[in-house]
């Protein structure tokens, strides 16, 4: 399975989370998106996106996920924010 996700930020309220799980013919088998009130950082919204979606598939036993979007360059700023904050 492919999952696909995207986050959003609006500049007055938080965002949103939203994504697609694609099976190996490409057919989507489930989409989700919700709204997120409580984030306006994109990298963590990208990062809650990824932790939405693993929930979601969880939920409907897809265990094996190929997960597509801006998670590469998310999770490294993110992790360098992290580094940031600790030091």
């Amino acid at each position: 399975m492919k999952m696909n996700v995207d986050a959003s930020v609006q500049t007055l309220e938080g965002g949103g989370v939203s994504g697609l799980l694609l099976d190996n013919t490409r057919t989507c088998v489930l989409a989700f998106a919700e709204p997120i009130s409580i984030h306006k950082d994109p990298t963590l919204l990208e990062a809650m996106t990824i932790k939405r979606g693993m929930e979601i598939a969880i939920q409907h036993v897809y265990y094996k996920l190929q997960i597509e979007g801006n998670v590469k360059w998310s999770l490294i700023k993110l992790s360098l924010k992290m580094a940031i904050h600790l030091t």
